[in-house]
């Protein structure tokens, strides 16, 4: 029994960081998160704030996350402002395993990265990983702020400071949390950063390893939704990759289940680029009117 009960604890503890647990232990804002539902949670952090200086850390990085995953710059910037004064007067709360030392530089720099500012996303990539190292050296960070570090440094025109950071991804252990769902994400973070490297091959054999983890346990506790987030990130990938080796019906496969989410149009990094893909793909198609209608989709997801 006592193993049984700690096994379930082990469940919704490694679920923290990908889906927020169980809704019923978490507040509403992780769930949203972890759900995909950045316009909700935008709506809903700024009916929950009104003094950004007097608001926790936890509260700030949310609002900030919201705006940095819809493209709204002018007001992620001065969030992450507010966010980053926080963190310097030592609120780097933590809720169960989420530590914030690191979170402010790290949106700095994905959104330096989408803005094609790529020394600065450099600049801030390192310093979010050396806020990790001193103050939340946990794997599951070590991991997130690499990846962003390896992508920024391939993207930079770095590459081989970018595969240097990616062997030392790779080599980090994932034993300690639940395997299959923190190797997951290690893949997901490495093949980013060799898509980016234009080591498609390499991402494509990452992103399509197996993994034996049984979901259904996790997802009867915590239900279907909170698995989007990721499922969202990792099938990008797959799509990207299956795109580049030339795999145009599997790769338009996933898109296209991809673009029938909600949560996908909210991700606006990633939506901007699977348009952007499957105009290409209906331009080798020779379907033109169809990759036009892609790519004005594209041309008008709203930065700002």
């Amino acid at each position: 029994m006592f193993y049984l009960l700690k096994m379930f604890f082990l469940i919704l503890l490694s679920f923290s960081f990908l889906s927020g647990c169980a809704h019923v232990f978490n507040p509403k804002r992780i769930n949203l998160e972890a759900e995909g539902r950045f316009s909700e949670l935008e709506r809903h952090m700024e009916s929950q704030i009104k003094d950004p200086s007097k608001t926790s850390t936890s509260k700030l990085y949310h609002l900030c996350l919201s705006y940095q995953k819809l493209k709204k710059y002018r007001k992620l910037f001065p969030c992450l402002d507010c966010l980053q004064a926080r963190i310097d007067t030592g609120d780097i709360s933590r809720w169960m395993h989420f530590g914030y030392s690191h979170k402010a530089a790290q949106l700095r720099a994905e959104a330096y990265m989408e803005l094609g500012q790529y020394n600065q996303a450099i600049e801030q990539a390192k310093l979010a990983y050396d806020y990790v190292l001193k103050y939340d050296p946990e794997q599951i960070w070590k991991i997130e702020t690499l990846s962003v570090y390896g992508l920024a440094c391939a993207l930079g025109g770095q590459k081989e400071r970018a595969v240097e950071i990616a062997r030392m991804l790779d080599s980090l252990d994932t034993s300690s949390w639940s395997y299959e769902i923190l190797d997951r994400i290690k893949r997901t973070g490495l093949a980013r950063i060799y898509v980016a490297l234009d080591f498609f091959k390499q991402a494509y054999d990452i992103a399509f390893q197996k993994f034996a983890f049984d979901y259904s346990i996790a997802k009867a506790i915590a239900g279907d939704k909170v698995f989007l987030r990721e499922k969202i990130a990792h099938n990008f990938i797959k799509a990207k990759c299956l795109f580049e080796i030339g795999q145009l019906n599997k790769s338009k496969l996933v898109y296209e289940g991809l673009l029938a989410l909600q949560q996908t149009r909210d991700s606006g990094t990633i939506y901007w680029n699977i348009l952007f893909d499957r105009g290409r793909i209906a331009s080798i198609e020779g379907q033109k009117d169809k990759a036009i209608e892609f790519f004005k989709k594209k041309n008008h997801i709203r930065v700002g």
